[in-house]
Order: C-alpha cells, then sequence, then structure tokens
C-alpha cells in the first residue's frame, strides 16, 4: 500500500489514537469496504478507510452516512481482524449457522453434540471465506482420543482442517494424528489435546472446512470414537 508519510491524530479522554492515511481510493476500498473520508495535506489527496464501530481497528472518529454511523479505521488492513469465533461448550447449531457455517454429516452414525465442556463432532463443519484472496487462519482447540490394541489394530478420532479452493478441490492443512506435539499412541498416529493451534489457510482458500471423524485398523467392528471440539477463532493475517 501507499501508506502516506504523515497520520491523523484524534484525541478522546486524553487517548490519542493515529490513523493511518492512503494516497489511492483503492486502498481504502479493496477487501471490504464502508466508504472512506477524503482529507488534502497541501495538494496531496488522502483517503481514510471507514469501517464498523465494532471493528478492531476502529478509532474514536465516528462519521454518519446514509442514515448510519461508521467508525473510521485506524488502518486499513484486514490483518489481525476477527471473522468469528465460537465456544463450542453448551453451543448449538443454530448459533453456528448464524456465524455462516453450515454442517455435514455424511456417515450413518454422524452428528454434532453439544455439551457443558464442548462438542463431539463427526461430519465436518465449513464456513466461505469472507474476501478470497485476502490470507485468513483458524485457531482451534480441541481433544482426540485413540487406542492401540496392537501392532495392526488401533481406533482413533481425528480433527482435520481442510481448505476448499474454487475449484471445489479440499486440501488437509492440518490433520492431528500427524501432528508431533501429541502423544504417540502406535503406529506412528498420535492423539490428546491440541490447545489454540494457529493453521494457517494458503492463499486460494476460498472455504474453510473443520472435519471430525474416526478411524480404525483393524477388523473389529467400528466404534464410534469422536473427537471433542472446544473453540475456534477465524481471524484474517
Amino acid at each position: 500500500m501507499a501508506l502516506y508519510s504523515k497520520k491523523l491524530h484524534v484525541r478522546k479522554a486524553g487517548v490519542v489514537s493515529d490513523i493511518e492515511l492512503y494516497t489511492t481510493v483503492g486502498e481504502v476500498t479493496s477487501g471490504g469496504s464502508q466508504g472512506y473520508i477524503a482529507l488534502k495535506d497541501s495538494a496531496v489527496p488522502l483517503y481514510a478507510k471507514l469501517g464498523l464501530i465494532s471493528d478492531q481497528n476502529a478509532s474514536p472518529l465516528r462519521i454518519k452516512k446514509s442514515g448510519n454511523t461508521f467508525a473510521v479505521l485506524t488502518k486499513a488492513s484486514l490483518s489481525g481482524q476477527l471473522i468469528d469465533q465460537y465456544n463450542y461448550a453448551g453451543g448449538n447449531l443454530a448459533a453456528l449457522n448464524a456465524l455462516g457455517w453450515s454442517f455435514h454429516y455424511p456417515w450413518s452414525n454422524a452428528g454434532i453434540n453439544f455439551y457443558s465442556e464442548g462438542a463431539i463432532l463427526d461430519g465436518w463443519l465449513d464456513k466461505a471465506v469472507p474476501q478470497p484472496g485476502t490470507p485468513v487462519s483458524i485457531m482451534i482447540s480441541g481433544e482426540t482420543s485413540g487406542y492401540a490394541w496392537s501392532i495392526d489394530e488401533m481406533t482413533m478420532s481425528i480433527v482435520r482442517i481442510e481448505s476448499v479452493n474454487i475449484a471445489g478441490t479440499s486440501r488437509t492443512i492440518y490433520d492431528t494424528s500427524y501432528d508431533t506435539s501429541l502423544p504417540e499412541i502406535g503406529n506412528g498416529e498420535r492423539a490428546g489435546k491440541f490447545t489454540n493451534k494457529v493453521i494457517n489457510l494458503p492463499a486460494d482458500c476460498v472455504k474453510v472446512r473443520i472435519s471430525g471423524s474416526n478411524g480404525q485398523w483393524s477388523f473389529e467392528p467400528m466404534e464410534n470414537l469422536c473427537p471433542w471440539i472446544y473453540y475456534h477463532r477465524f481471524f484474517y493475517t
């Protein structure tokens, strides 16, 4: 971005906020925008981005536009801004749907069950990236279980984070069974609690998917062993 050398300073209750200024309109309208304000430094046209009052980059300066009140943002970048977050403890599917997440259950024993400590996931949740092409990350906490009965028999649950591109092709970005920070349960597979695990999604990601499933290496009947999801935070990077 062509960031201008000077900033707009706003003082409120003794606290000064610095607002970054840009030299072209495109820099304050890309990546989604509520509009902008135009200023001048001598003959140089300058612009500052507007956003929602709830935006984490909102300054104390407010602008009324078409009957709505917006904040002048301290910076135009989406970096670090929160897309959504959800605590699955005592949660419900309607709340996830309201955040834009869809639930898919392709297996006969599938479901998402909410409890006071989190949710059991058998199937997957997915959500479109609000601004495709803008890097995003997801931070997730949860727990998987596994039992190694013998060298060739094991039952375990798995959490995967997948990225889906515009062609609809999915790619696994994170898989708990290969997370070397988790304890090994046998055959090189791993399980256990993972806390605030941050996964950076690729630039071609248009949809993020949280997948919960179980796997078994044996001839015994499949046990319904599914992972727990405790918390996620989806944000721009």
